[in-house]
């Protein structure tokens, strides 16, 4: 996570900064763009667009 937040390697610029971008990074590429183990290692994009035709 350091390498992908932090391409120079420095540190943030104050706590807030930390906060933010952490939580901007968990919302986007660690809950979505990430295979999860218990979704079958699929995105939770794919299995959200598996289980839909079954709620139908």
């Amino acid at each position: 996570m350091k390498t992908e937040l932090l391409p120079g390697g420095g540190p943030f610029a104050s706590l807030e900064e930390a906060h933010l971008e952490v939580a901007c990074y968990l919302d986007t590429y660690f809950n979505l763009d990430r295979r999860h183990y218990a979704l079958g290692y699929r995105l939770p994009h794919q299995f959200e667009q598996d289980l839909k035709p079954t709620l139908s």
